[in-house]
């Protein structure tokens, strides 16, 4: 997928999630997520497009009308498999399921080939801390941030549309009535 939509939170948990992802690439846990030089995030969606201004244009109008969203991550998740994914999992809100839906609703009309990952019925909202773990790694860094973690209290307070590969940040967008 060549783009994605991504919410970004509060300073006070973004330096707080870069600490923990710091700290596992200090102890030799994993460096690939830091390597990628992403802010912490929530991803809402991945896809190609064909017209690039028109995503632009409706991201800055979604963005106009929506709100902060209240987050809190409450736990630990782990995407299992050969190449493991350690991540923050949010308590999944009904605001937070209305946003993703309306915006997937909304680039639904201009986007094509939209990845399965990011659509409402598999969606799993999470924030990813460390990518491509062996079992080995991936017990020591649980072990490691399960000693350490406290749940995060945050609101999403920006829509950003992401370029994929390489990655980079294309446009920032507030929510409105942001302070």
């Amino acid at each position: 997928m060549d783009y994605a939509v991504l919410l970004y939170f509060e300073e006070k948990a973004d330096c707080l999630i870069d600490k923990w992802t710091q700290d596992l690439v200090k102890l030799g846990l994993n460096s690939r997520f830091a390597e990628i030089g992403m802010k912490p995030h929530l991803t809402l969606a991945e896809f190609d497009l064909t017209d690039l201004g028109e995503v632009e244009n409706l991201l800055k109008d979604f963005a106009s009308w929506q709100q902060p969203v209240d987050l809190k991550f409450s736990s630990l998740g782990v995407f299992p498999g050969e190449n493991s994914v350690l991540f923050l999992n949010p308590v999944v809100s009904e605001r937070l399921v209305k946003l993703h839906q309306d915006l997937n609703s909304l680039l639904g009309k201009c986007c094509n080939d939209f990845s399965p990952l990011y659509t409402e019925e598999h969606w799993v909202p999470h924030c990813t801390l460390a990518l491509d773990y062996d079992n080995d790694h991936l017990n020591q860094a649980m072990r490691y941030l399960g000693s350490r973690f406290l749940p995060i209290d945050t609101k999403a307070v920006s829509i950003v549309l992401y370029g994929c590969c390489p990655y980079h940040e294309m446009m920032v967008l507030p929510l409105n009535n942001q302070d």
